[in-house]
């Protein structure tokens, strides 16, 4: 079982490197959209491998995979700001839906203006896969077993309930932002687990994916006024009242993905996932 638990992670980890490759031959927004997911689970892997490669491999390949994420992120920010103006539409008052229609109208034609040169996005991302793949290869299967893998995870499911013990509604977007970030490593490591051991229930998944979308609409409120704010988009009164509209929506976010994660993060879960994983190991 330990040797097979290495040689599954490391499986996977070339499977996730394989999608974005080809995800890459054709890019357009939807498979850039698909390939900054796939890095965002090969980094969530990655940390599952934390107690079990050394430290330089370990730093040499969340920070090649992020410089990735980070250069298709500016081509992916326009698509999800306009994705939450759509999303907001029917929230808002007639005056704010008009603000909210002009924003789009804006962001859109920066966007369209911005000629983003799609085969040179594709072609840095491939060779910084290659670099990934490349050091994948210097992993050794046999060496991982399977208690350094769901130590890995339970540290990041403690490391998640820590902010909801320390997060409140009068924490910044960019502290629940630095929270959602781990929400995601740990719900792809769920995905993992649940599909390398279908015999065992990892009963967070849905419930993980419900709290980062409320981490994610968020955010990207938040991107939509800073959008605003860099473009001058709107006059500093219409921004004004727009922001407060913003501003309500997030605050309501920030609760709903609070009194969320407190049922997702009970002490009772913690102690499920203990008793799940001395049976697995």
């Amino acid at each position: 079982m330990k040797s097979m638990s290495g040689v599954i992670l490391v499986n996977e980890l070339n499977a996730v490197l394989i999608r974005c490759n080809q995800l890459l031959v054709s890019p357009n927004s939807a498979s850039i959209h698909e390939c900054r997911k796939n890095l965002k689970m090969f980094r969530a892997l990655i940390r599952l491998l934390k107690y079990a490669i050394s430290r330089e491999l370990f730093s040499e390949l969340n920070l090649e995979a992020r410089n990735i994420s980070r250069f298709l992120a500016e081509f992916r920010d326009y698509d999800s700001a306009l994705e939450a103006c759509d999303r907001n539409y029917a929230h808002l008052t007639s005056y704010h839906k008009n603000l909210n229609t002009r924003v789009k109208h804006k962001i859109l034609k920066i966007q369209q203006n911005n000629h983003f040169n799609l085969n040179k996005v594709a072609e840095f991302s491939s060779n910084g896969i290659g670099k990934l793949v490349w050091f994948i290869d210097q992993i050794i299967p046999e060496t991982i077993s399977l208690k350094a893998i769901t130590d890995a995870y339970l540290k990041m499911y403690k490391k998640n309930k820590q902010y909801v013990l320390r997060l409140t509604i009068e924490n910044t977007v960019d502290e629940f932002h630095e929270w959602r970030k781990q929400v995601k490593y740990l719900r792809y490591q769920v995905m993992f687990l649940s599909s390398a051991w279908p015999s065992y229930s990892f009963f967070l998944e849905n419930e993980l994916h419900i709290l980062s979308d409320f981490l994610g609409n968020m955010q990207d409120n938040q991107l939509v006024n800073d959008l605003i704010v860099h473009n001058k988009l709107l006059k500093s009164n219409a921004h004004e009242l727009f922001y407060v509209s913003i501003l309500k929506m997030n605050q309501s976010l920030k609760q709903d993905a609070l009194n969320l994660a407190k049922r997702v993060f009970a002490s009772s879960a913690k102690a499920e996932h203990v008793k799940l994983f001395d049976e697995l190991r």
